[in-house]
C-alpha cells in the first residue's frame, strides 16, 4: 500500500498530519481542496487508477499517491484533492509521538 507523507506542518512546526492511505483522498474543485498535487505518474489498474505526484509543484515537495475511480479522467498536472480532516492524526515533529 502507498501512503501519503505530507509536508504540511501546524503550530510552529511541531505538529504534522499522519500518513494517509490513498483511498481517503478524493478529487474536488480547487476551492474545496485540502491540498493540490502536481501529478506526474498515472497507473490505470482496471476499476481504480493510482496517481502519483508532488505536493509543492513540479519536482519538489512531498510525494503523494491517490486512488481514483476509473471513471475519473486522470491527467498529468494539477489535481485538487480533499480528505475528511476528522480522520487526520497529528504527531509531534520532534518526538514523533501522536498528539491526542
Amino acid at each position: 500500500m502507498v501512503w501519503l507523507y505530507s509536508g504540511l506542518v501546524r503550530r510552529q512546526d511541531r505538529h504534522r498530519p499522519a500518513p494517509r492511505p490513498p483511498e481517503h483522498l478524493e478529487p474536488c474543485a480547487e476551492s474545496e481542496a485540502t491540498l493540490v498535487a502536481h501529478i506526474d505518474l498515472i497507473e490505470p489498474l482496471g476499476a481504480d487508477t493510482l496517481v502519483y505526484g508532488n505536493l509543492d509543484g513540479e519536482g519538489g515537495g512531498s510525494r503523494i499517491a491517490a486512488r481514483l475511480h476509473a471513471s475519473v479522467d486522470a491527467q498529468a498536472g494539477k489535481l485538487p484533492l480533499r480528505y475528511d480532516p476528522a480522520q487526520a492524526h497529528y504527531f509531534d515533529s520532534q518526538s514523533g509521538q501522536r498528539i491526542e
